[in-house]
């Protein structure tokens, strides 16, 4: 019961900070229309998947740019979708070499892929170092928080859970040219010209507090996108490794859960539509980073607002 007057609050916030932090052109049509968008595409979604009309649910996607039946679709016809709306599937070609190879076929059979330190110890002290004296939002969404701006302190007490930050708060030149090496993997996986549409730092805190993201869950961001997930220092079970069940972005089998930890500079590709969940931390803090990768207007992004996106 906890957890459901918590998504009460979230989304009470998240209304309120539409208006006021959004970014796309006629905001107030968009806080509007959006239930309204939610709600046919789950009736259209759910009586055609009832039916076994998964062509003409490819077909109506497709002609009625309906972004979020992402979230009512099942597996099965998710992957239909995915594999066959044109705008998904432009065959863009790289060549890889066969390290690259087999990385992309263990990515695309497990839904993770660890990528090994793609940042120097240097590179994280500088990174956490940089975020001094910039601003954050207290929740782990920026429409989910009361809508203020706070100054980061390294040295400062701090009673939130989760601080979150910007893209253009963090990601300097140096950043992005590291993460853009992974591109070709992550346009292979894609199969199309990816946009950063979210790029968000969180900095986690030891809590006894239980949040939603703690549960097993889905990111019903599109019917395609990737995640480049990067630790800005050691991070363990006890202090926030992201969990993964393998192969469950594609199967509904189960497998054991994997704890995605790391040290200070590793990086995971994750299709976060896979089952996921963020732990707890019982001691230390956690720095990371998630950048999305994918079309550029998808649920997520309309939903947020565009406030995330970054223009690369």
């Amino acid at each position: 019961m906890h957890l459901f007057f918590q998504k009460i609050f979230v989304f009470k916030n998240i209304l309120l900070n539409y208006v006021k932090l959004s970014k796309i052109k006629n905001r107030y049509y968009k806080l509007i229309s959006l239930p309204f968008g939610l709600i046919f595409s789950f009736v259209l979604v759910n009586l055609l998947q009832i039916l076994c009309l998964k062509k003409l649910i490819l077909y109506l996607i497709k002609k009625l740019n309906l972004y979020f039946s992402i979230r009512y679709l099942n597996l099965k016809n998710k992957i239909f979708v995915s594999e066959n709306l044109p705008e998904l599937n432009s065959s863009v070609k790289y060549k890889l070499d066969n390290v690259s190879k087999n990385k992309l076929k263990f990515l695309k059979k497990n839904g993770y892929l660890y990528l090994g330190k793609i940042f120097s110890k240097n590179d994280c002290k500088n990174f956490i170092k940089n975020l001094e004296n910039k601003y954050y939002f207290n929740s782990q969404q920026p429409l989910q928080s009361n809508g203020e701006l706070y100054k980061f302190r390294l040295k400062s007490k701090i009673n939130y859970d989760y601080l979150t930050f910007l893209p253009s708060s963090f990601l300097t030149k140096n950043i992005l040219s590291k993460t853009l090496e992974q591109k070709k993997i992550i346009t292979s996986y894609l199969n199309f010209e990816p946009k950063i549409y979210s790029a968000l730092t969180w900095i986690n805190f030891p809590s006894n507090k239980k949040h939603y993201v703690h549960n097993l869950h889905r990111d019903y961001d599109d019917f395609k996108f990737l995640v480049l997930a990067i630790y800005w220092n050691d991070v363990a079970k006890k202090n926030g490794a992201t969990t993964y069940i393998p192969k469950s972005h594609r199967s509904l089998k189960k497998c054991k859960i994997k704890y995605l930890t790391g040290k200070a500079g590793s990086a995971f590709l994750i299709d976060s539509y896979g089952l996921h969940s963020g732990t707890k931390l019982s001691k230390e803090k956690r720095f990371s980073t998630w950048i999305r990768f994918g079309r550029e207007i998808n649920a997520a992004s309309i939903q947020d607002g565009m406030i995330t996106s970054y223009k690369y």
